[in-house]
């Protein structure tokens, strides 16, 4: 099996794992994406940041060879870092239209989820109050 050496481009977002002056080991992870292109990297990584939902801290876009096996790609050497600013990065992400079209649709789907739990809540307290009715006219009709 031979395996075709790539260039392209590597971003990786971390996120704010220290609170007040404490690390916290359970919030320090990050994601990143290989790609192509910076713009292709941008794409890939969206779903993920969305996802994830972490408040960035740093970045980091630096230019990488890699390998591609079993759909998973793999660095080899990663070259000279470009300097771009966390903020540069996360606004490249927030102009592209996925961003906008997967915001969106977390946005319906929380919205859907918080309209049913609202509704379950409403149906219970319904419930809770009928069967209060109940022992009370029991009570007070004997």
């Amino acid at each position: 099996m031979k395996l075709e050496v790539k260039k392209g481009i590597k971003i990786k977002i971390h996120n704010k794992d220290c609170a007040m002056g404490c690390y916290y080991s359970e919030d320090d992870w990050d994601i990143e994406a290989i790609a192509p292109t910076y713009e292709k990297a941008i794409e890939l990584i969206i779903p993920k940041y969305i996802e994830s939902n972490i408040y960035p801290d740093s970045s980091d876009v630096v230019v990488v060879k890699y390998v591609t096996y079993k759909e998973e790609h793999h660095v080899i050497e990663e070259h000279g870092e470009i300097t771009k600013s966390i903020y540069g990065v996360i606004d490249d992400i927030k102009k592209h239209p996925l961003f906008e079209k997967l915001s969106e649709k977390r946005y319906r789907i929380a919205e859907a989820i918080m309209r049913e739990n609202q509704r379950k809540q409403k149906v219970a307290k319904e419930n809770k109050e009928r069967k209060l009715l109940e022992k009370l006219k029991k009570k007070y009709d004997e």
